[in-house]
């Protein structure tokens, strides 16, 4: 395996994972919890207005990042691909 997958890993994550962004937050992780008994291990809000910045549900087995999407800070697929492919050798 690559040295890079020998960097830090938080438990319940393996080398790739999702992490998905939605327009209302709140509203996905009411659902989540109801459909699929997800469970909420950790979430981080905007100091300034409380809003959900992200949150780690665990459902089964699998712990999932969601983040509020903000087109703003890159909150888009195109962006992130284009940030990735950057920092590739």
């Amino acid at each position: 395996m690559n040295k890079i997958f020998e960097t830090y890993r938080p438990d319940g994550f393996g080398t790739v994972n999702g992490y998905l962004f939605a327009e209302n937050p709140k509203e996905l992780i009411g659902f989540l919890k109801k459909a699929f008994y997800a469970e909420e291990i950790n979430r981080s809000t905007n100091s300034k207005n409380g809003d959900i910045a992200n949150v780690i549900l665990k459902i089964g087995t699998k712990d999932v990042l969601y983040k509020a999407r903000h087109l703003e800070f890159g909150g888009d697929i195109k962006w992130w691909i284009q940030v990735i492919n950057a920092t590739l050798p």
